[in-house]
């Protein structure tokens, strides 16, 4: 064999190994975009009064079958503690197609941090764990302005503002 034809077969296999090694990246991307991504978070809505939740949610592209949720810091001097572990124990064994959300209401005085574990498997049966921290009174301080004219009655009053709440929560 002459020079010209190892420099050939060196050319071929540095080739095969580029697209070998693309091929790999791809595949990695691929999944990395197309697997669930579930998250656990306070949620507040400002509609002329405060709405607390805490929320689950997929924001991944496929399907995530929830293994577990484990509340590590919980007030459990509060009793409401025991409808929010409650509330998300039901999830378990469940699915959460994507983008799908579920949320429970809290009470305004429940200002209490919450640690949260959970565990999930996408289709493929890939397990995933996170761990969240809700502040639940993140937003306590948070002042919402109201909209009125002195010439306004309160039924007029209370349109504006929500529509104005509305319009807010909605951008």
């Amino acid at each position: 064999m002459t020079i010209a034809n190892w420099i050939s077969i060196v050319g071929i296999l540095v080739s095969l190994g580029i697209a070998a090694w693309s091929s790999y990246q791809t595949k990695i991307a691929t999944q990395l975009t197309s697997r669930p991504y579930v998250s656990i978070y306070n949620e507040v809505f400002d509609v002329t009064f405060t709405y607390k939740s805490i929320a689950i949610k997929n924001f991944g592209k496929s399907s995530a079958v929830i293994e577990n949720i484990q509340f590590i810091q919980i007030d459990n001097s509060n009793s409401y503690s025991k409808e929010i572990q409650r509330a998300f124990q039901q999830l378990i064994g469940g699915t959460l197609a994507p983008f799908q959300k579920l949320s429970t209401a809290i009470p305004d005085d429940y200002k209490s941090p919450i640690m949260v574990l959970i565990s999930y498997k996408d289709l493929n049966g890939k397990r995933y764990s996170e761990t969240f921290i809700l502040k639940t009174d993140m937003t306590h301080r948070f002042h919402r302005i109201t909209y009125s004219k002195s010439s306004d009655d309160p039924v007029a009053i209370a349109i504006k503002n929500s529509a104005a709440s509305i319009i807010k929560n909605l951008k």
